[in-house]
């Protein structure tokens, strides 16, 4: 009985500290996950304010489909939408309609040029690519700008969007 008794003892001891070791453990990765959340808040709050104080530009990020997902200030400024309307709009929306399609005509193509292709060019092979093009601004006035673009990769190189800093050249 005393064999029993010490085994019993021997076991409860073994649980507790294995509970609270788990614990412990779910206890640290709480805090590493609160840590982490709080660096990425930091990172994006200096990425902001980094992007918008850049105000005589405008700086445009994309997915991968050419929807707006950024549009800093600067866009704002020089383009007269407000970020949050022009959110999730194709790209190919703050741009002169007749010279994309100028362009596509210009284009050596197997087929009907989409304008992201237009737009995006060589940033779809990896080159960053500079060049004039004529924004459209929200009143419908023509901006001529020089804009660069360049692919954004994740991880594995895989494109997964576009950013384009736009400088009006009037």
């Amino acid at each position: 009985s005393i064999i029993v008794l010490l085994s019993g003892s021997l076991i409860s001891v073994l649980l507790f500290f294995a509970v609270r070791d788990r614990a412990t453990r779910h206890e640290d990765a709480l805090v590493l996950a609160q840590r982490m959340t709080a660096a990425f808040t930091d990172s994006e709050i200096r990425f902001s304010t980094l992007i918008n104080s850049a105000d005589e530009f405008a700086i445009i990020a994309t997915a991968a489909d050419g929807s707006i997902k950024m549009f800093s200030t600067g866009a704002e400024k020089m383009l007269g939408y407000r970020a949050e309307e022009i959110i999730d709009h194709p790209l190919a929306d703050i741009y002169c309609q007749i010279e994309l399609r100028e362009r596509a005509i210009a284009m050596p193509q197997d087929g009907p040029a989409h304008a992201l292709d237009i737009v995006v060019g060589l940033a779809r092979h990896g080159q960053t690519e500079t060049r004039e093009w004529t924004y459209r601004h929200s009143n419908g006035a023509q901006i001529p700008v020089q804009v660069t673009v360049s692919a954004v990769l994740d991880s594995e190189n895989n494109i997964v969007g576009y950013v384009s800093i736009a400088k009006d050249v009037r």
